[in-house]
C-alpha cells in the first residue's frame, strides 16, 4: 500500500513539474511575444536613427555622382535629418500595424488591409532639403538667383521621391497563397 502510494504521489509531483513548466512558458509568451503592448513598447525602444542611417548610408554613396562635392554630406545631412523628425511618426504607424497584424492573427479582423499615407515623409524631406541647402548653399549655387536654387532644390526633391510611392499598403496579398493557407491554419 505504501509504495502505490509512493508511485501515484511521484507521478502527480511528476505531473505538477511539467505542468508548471509548460504554464510557465505559455505565460511567459502570453506576457511577450503574444503581447501587442510589449510588442509595441519594444519597438518604442528602437534607436531607428541610427539603423535607418546605417540601411541608407550605402545606397547614398551609389546614387550620387563623383562630380558633386559635397553632394554626399547634404544627402547625409537631408536624410538623417529627415528620419529624425519622423521618427515619432515611424514608431505611431509601427504601433498602428502591430495592433492590425495583432488582430488579423488572432481573427478579431477578417482582412490585414493597412493604408499608410508617405505624404509625412515627402513633406519632411522637403523642408530639411530646403534647410540644409539654404544653410550650406553647394559651390556650384554660389551667386545663383532665388529661382535657379529654386528650381536646384525641386529637381533634388523630385529625384529623392521618384520612387517614394504616394501610399504604403500591407495587406495579405502581399504574401504569396502558401504563406497565408499557413497563416490561416
Amino acid at each position: 500500500m505504501n509504495f502505490l502510494k509512493g508511485l501515484v504521489v511521484s507521478l502527480l509531483g511528476l505531473l505538477l513539474f511539467f505542468s508548471l513548466s509548460i504554464f510557465g512558458d505559455t505565460l511567459m509568451l502570453k506576457q511577450t511575444l503574444l503581447n501587442p503592448d510589449f510588442v509595441v513598447s519594444q519597438v518604442d525602444r528602437l534607436d531607428i536613427p541610427s539603423l535607418a542611417e546605417e540601411l541608407l548610408s550605402e545606397q547614398i554613396a551609389i546614387e550620387i555622382p563623383q562630380e558633386v562635392p559635397q553632394g554626399e554630406e547634404l544627402v547625409t545631412e537631408v536624410l538623417s535629418n529627415t528620419v529624425a523628425d519622423l521618427e515619432p511618426w515611424m514608431k505611431q504607424q509601427a504601433g498602428v500595424l502591430i495592433y492590425a497584424g495583432y488582430d488579423y492573427f488572432q481573427g478579431r479582423s477578417q482582412s490585414l488591409n493597412l493604408v499608410v499615407s508617405l505624404e509625412p515623409v515627402k513633406d519632411s524631406l522637403r523642408d530639411n532639403l530646403e534647410r540644409a541647402v539654404s544653410e550650406a548653399l553647394p559651390p556650384e549655387l554660389s551667386g545663383a538667383s532665388p529661382e535657379m536654387i529654386e528650381q536646384f532644390i525641386n529637381e533634388a526633391y523630385q529625384e529623392a521621391t521618384r520612387d517614394i510611392p504616394e501610399t504604403f499598403e500591407l495587406n495579405e496579398n502581399l504574401w504569396g497563397t502558401d504563406v497565408q493557407t499557413i497563416l490561416e491554419q
